[in-house]
């Protein structure tokens, strides 16, 4: 077996088993004593880029690839630079998902503060149970609700054979009441929307 191809096979060995410092410097070292051999060149180049996993893209990379495609014989030149463009392919869509994240990342503690600064502005600008809803319309119909019972009574104590008029009276006042706490409950929403 010729020494570059014993120094090929223990330098794709290294690169098979994941050992890319080790895998580059044999690499290295078959460059030096095989110059025109693309093998070498390109095997750097695996290394260099931990066999095209490595999502960055390096000057010496780029320089391992141009100096192999120069030496690279027709028959494989496309392999490999189908090979390079696919890895260059991937370095682009990780910057572009690095670059959504971080974009996510710079939006995410704003978009939240915005939210919570909304929200405090709201909390701010909201009438107070004891300023809205409860203080007016509640007591009052309340009032009003047992004011009419005591009428109810008093004519029922006059006029004991009209039950109808006094539950029919009874269910007036309270759709009274209903209607009083909806509107104005109604009333409350719509006043804080145009806030």
């Amino acid at each position: 077996m010729e020494k570059s191809e014993q120094m090929l096979q223990q330098a794709d060995e290294l690169l098979a088993a994941k050992e890319y410092m080790a895998a580059s410097k044999s690499f290295s070292v078959g460059i030096e004593q095989f110059p025109n051999d693309y093998r070498f060149f390109w095997g750097a180049l695996r290394a260099e880029t931990e066999d095209f996993q490595r999502a960055e893209k390096s000057h010496e990379a780029a320089a391992l690839y141009r100096q192999a495609m120069v030496l690279v014989p027709d028959e494989v030149r496309s392999e490999l630079a189908d090979a390079y463009q696919e890895w260059t392919n991937y370095i682009a869509l990780k910057k572009e998902e690095n670059e959504r994240r971080a974009k996510v990342e710079e939006i995410r503690p704003g978009h939240k503060m915005s939210l919570d600064v909304d929200k405090e502005y709201r909390n701010m600008n909201m009438p107070t149970p004891s300023k809205s809803r409860f203080s007016i319309p509640q007591p009052v119909a309340f009032l009003a609700y047992f004011l009419l019972i005591i009428i109810v009574y008093i004519g029922q104590v006059a006029e004991a054979d009209q039950i109808g008029f006094i539950i029919a009276a009874l269910v007036g006042i309270g759709v009274l009441f209903v209607l009083i706490v909806v509107i104005w409950n109604a009333y409350i929403i719509f006043r804080n929307r145009l806030k």
